[in-house]
């Protein structure tokens, strides 16, 4: 799928978050390094051997933390 501005501005600021927020353990900082980098939920938990929810769980709460609206590039 194509990155629209909106999407390209999300994906900047999760990058952005990623160096300068601070992360409860280095698999949270991993799936957002993934997400960041537009990984869908699916591709990160496969990638990380994890369960799709817990991918999900986890970038919910930490958009939610930084204060962005999740944006996608792929559907899950």
């Amino acid at each position: 799928f194509p990155v629209t501005i909106v999407q390209a501005e999300y994906y900047r600021l999760a990058a952005q978050c990623l160096h300068e927020a601070e992360f409860k353990n280095t698999k949270q900082r991993l799936i957002w390094q993934l997400h960041s980098e537009g990984y869908s939920y699916n591709e990160i938990a496969k990638e990380l051997g994890l369960n799709f929810r817990k991918v999900r769980y986890v970038v919910d709460c930490l958009a939610k933390e930084f204060g962005l609206k999740i944006v996608t590039t792929k559907q899950d």
